[in-house]
Formats: C-alpha cells, structure tokens, sequence
C-alpha cells in the first residue's frame, strides 16, 4: 500500500523489521552487496524450514527413547496409565464413568471403525465390575474398578500393554506435530506476503514526448519489492532472473501457503466426525482449537485468511481503494471476533479485541494520509499517533501474557503437588504388591494385593 508514513512511523517500523521473520534483515545484511531479492527470499524460508526439520529430528529421538522406554511396562507404569485414562474420559469429574464416557475410553484407547451398540457397552462395563447405583438404570465404573480392570489386561481387545504404547507414542507425535505447526502459523503470513509479492508488478509502458501511450509500444514489468527484477519469460530484454526464481516460489506457495491451511481444515473436519471435544481428538488435533470455546473451532482459519488478506491480496487493488477495503476486512473481523467470542481466556479476548481496533485505526490513518496532509506538524501528530497504537497493543499483550502466565503456574503448582502425592501413594502401594506384572486374562483377586494397595482402592471409590 503506497501511503506517505510519516517519518516517525517508518523509523519505529524498521525497528519492527524481525516480525517479518527475514533472517537477513534481523542480521543487517541486507545492504550487503550481492544481497538480492532472491537471497532474502530464500534465507526467510529456509528459516521455517530449518525450525521445522529440528523439531522434527528431536520428535524421532525422542520416538525412539521413547520405544525403548515401553519395552516392558511396569505395573507402576500401567496404574499411572489408568488414572491417566480415567481422568480424561471422565468428562463430569463425577469420579465415576458412565456408558458414554466408557465408549469415549473404547475409542481413545483403541480406535475402531466398529460402532458398539449401547447393549454391548454396557454388557463390557459389567464384565468390568460396573455396578448400578441405587435408583439408577445404567452401570458405572468407579476409579478402583477401572484399575483393576487395566492391571487384569482386560482393558481393549489387546492387553495393556499394547494400547499404552499407542497412546504414549500417539501423545509424543501429536505434541511435535502441534509444535511444528505452530511455528508455521506463525510464520505463514509473512512468508505468504513475499510470495504474493513476487507476482505483483508495476507495469510501465513505452510513451511518447508528450506523455501519451504509444500504441504497440513495449509494456515492460518489475516487481514492485525489487525493481531491478522484471517479470518476464522471453524476449531481447528479459533476463530470465525472474522466470528462473519462479519454481522456488511455486513450491513454497503449494507446500506451505496453500498446504497449511488445507492440513488445517482437513483435520478439523476429520476430527468432527468423531466429536471435536472427543478425548481422541483432543489428543490428536486439540492444538488447533482447544484454546477457542465451543463453536469457533475453526477461528484459525479465520486468523490466516484476514492475516494474507489484509498482507498480500490487497496489494493487487487499484491504489485507490486498497486502504477502504482492508477498513472493509478489519470491521469484518471485529464482527466476528464479538460474534463468536473464540479465546476461551478472557484476558486474551481483551488483547486480540484491542489489536483489531488498532489495525482498523492504521487503515483510517491511511486514508487521512492519502487525502493530502500535507502539513509537517499533522503528519508528526500522526506518527505519534500510530506509534502509540503499537505500543498499546504491545502492553496489552505483555500485560496479559504475564496474567495468562501467573494463572498457569498457579494451576500448574496445585497440579504438581496432586501428582505428586498421587504417585507417592502409588509407588508405595505397588511396591508391596506380590503379583507385578499380571500376565494377560489373569483377575486381580484380592489376595493379590496387599493391605496397602487394597487401602489405596478403597480410598478411591465413590461414596
């Protein structure tokens, strides 16, 4: 968008240069002889490229620790499993499990294409050890049912120790790919900005002495990013820089630009099919949608077409209303932000609220500056004025990462300490168990158990 910033706003935009993730600029390089655009482009996306490919070396180291680990599996291991498991498909924290939930632990610990029928559900939890309460109709399985009940391998149609393996090794690839994919949304609007670019010229035609075209004149285009790089495939003048650049910037734009975003919709849509909030999916893809409420799942999305919108496509419009519809775009999405409402974190609301007042008000700022202020004192207001929007955004959103942060460690210390007198008490009990592993279809019988871990099971039933 060509706007005449002021001076003041330019200078403090430089200063913002690392945003757009251009490894050159954030180095001072960029005035290096030799540095071209070419150079930049390329340095910028082998920078993702390389976040990416070491994210996804430490996932196989970690695999393969990790398979090694699950070699053979303690009993310690498959009673941690099993609180594991109970606590997550326990949806109502009642303490108990219920025929719905119980299909929701079938699914999460063993995926089937085989829908179970509500008989043969409850007909499982029974062979568990589920009771009817009283004045109730339907079975319950209560946390030391649960758990004897993995100890026995009667878990799954496998034993017990199949099913952890997949989902400690399924929670492991989940976590990198959730890390990997972060790190491209993160970067995909400015990679997606200067691919956009590469395709976008100014055309210049031949004209005569008194400024008028010349009919059947030459019509030559430069990249607007780069005018010593004209787009062009033959021809006496054409060097072929830009037609030789162009597989490079094809690869990137179907690999990355376009292939984020589908990935994205691919999943959320796979994942509806089983229930978004399911425990499955929420283990698989959870990364993309469980920080927004019920109901703006796909608030991702929304993010990476205003983000290139308002980034790239808009560089394609006539000049003179670039800045009226990316106004257009702004009010579109502050609708829909106070619409849907997707962070689930209130203070998150107050910070992405604030950032889309502040771009709307850029763009205004815009069309004030193209309309001709053209006094020195106005534009100096200006330019303080759009500094102060940043800064505004940028203390709203330290502000509320500290608050996001302070809550976090405060949940994550009454977390720790749970777990680890949970795993004290475990510890304690399984190590004076006389029978450890239990091998597949054998009951865990009472007189298997010592006093401790008989006391340790009884703690956890319902009352």
């Amino acid at each position: 968008m060509d706007v005449p910033w002021p001076s003041a706003y330019t200078s403090w935009m430089k200063n913002l240069g690392f945003a757009n993730f251009d490894l050159l600029s954030m180095l001072g390089m960029t005035c290096l002889p030799g540095m071209d655009y070419e150079l930049r482009f390329v340095s910028s996306t082998l920078m993702v490229v390389g976040i990416v490919a070491i994210v996804g070396i430490q996932y196989c180291l970690k695999a393969s620790a990790l398979r090694k680990k699950l070699t053979d599996i303690s009993g310690e291991q498959k009673m941690v499993a099993a609180h594991h498991v109970f606590d997550t498909v326990d949806i109502d924290e009642n303490g108990t499990i219920d025929p719905e939930e119980f299909e929701l632990c079938l699914n999460h610990i063993a995926p089937d294409k085989h829908v179970l029928t509500p008989e043969e559900i409850t007909s499982a939890m029974v062979k568990l050890g589920a009771k009817i309460p009283e004045g109730e109709f339907l079975p319950v399985l209560d946390r030391s049912q649960f758990v004897r009940a993995v100890l026995a391998d009667k878990l799954g149609k496998e034993n017990s120790t199949s099913w952890i393996k997949f989902l400690e090794t399924d929670k492991l690839r989940s976590a990198y790919i959730s890390i990997a994919v972060q790190v491209m949304l993160l970067c995909h609007a400015p990679t997606t900005k200067r691919v956009l670019y590469y395709f976008n010229t100014q055309v210049l035609s031949a004209r005569g002495a008194d400024g008028s075209l010349v009919v059947g004149g030459v019509t030559r285009r430069f990249l607007k990013v780069d005018y010593s790089m004209e787009m062009c495939f033959t021809g006496e003048e054409c060097d072929g820089r830009w037609k030789l650049f162009l597989p490079f910037v094809l690869v990137t734009l179907i690999a990355y630009c376009i292939a984020l975003p589908v990935y994205i919709v691919y999943a959320l849509c796979k994942a509806s099919k089983k229930g978004l909030w399911s425990p499955r999916e929420l283990t698989k893809y959870g990364f993309l949608y469980a920080r927004f409420n019920k109901g703006a799942e796909g608030w991702e999305i929304h993010e990476l077409v205003q983000k290139n919108l308002l980034c790239g496509v808009i560089g394609f419009l006539p000049e003179t209303v670039q800045a009226a519809v990316a106004i257009l775009i702004c009010i579109i999405a502050i609708a829909n932000l106070n619409y849907f409402q997707p962070p689930r974190n209130k203070v998150c609301m107050i910070v992405l609220e604030t950032a889309f007042f502040t771009t709307t008000f850029k763009y205004l700022a815009a069309v004030l500056l193209n309309s001709g202020m053209s006094s020195e004192a106005d534009k100096y207001i200006m330019g303080i004025f759009l500094v102060s929007l940043d800064i505004t955004v940028m203390a709203f959103g330290v502000i509320g990462s500290v608050y996001v942060m302070y809550e976090f460690m405060e949940t994550y210390q009454d977390d720790v300490i749970k777990a680890a007198a949970k795993e004290k008490r475990l510890s304690a009990a399984i190590a004076k168990t006389s029978v450890m592993p239990i091998s597949n279809g054998e009951e865990v019988k009472d007189e298997q158990m010592t006093a401790d871990m008989k006391a340790e099971l009884k703690g956890w039933k319902v009352k």
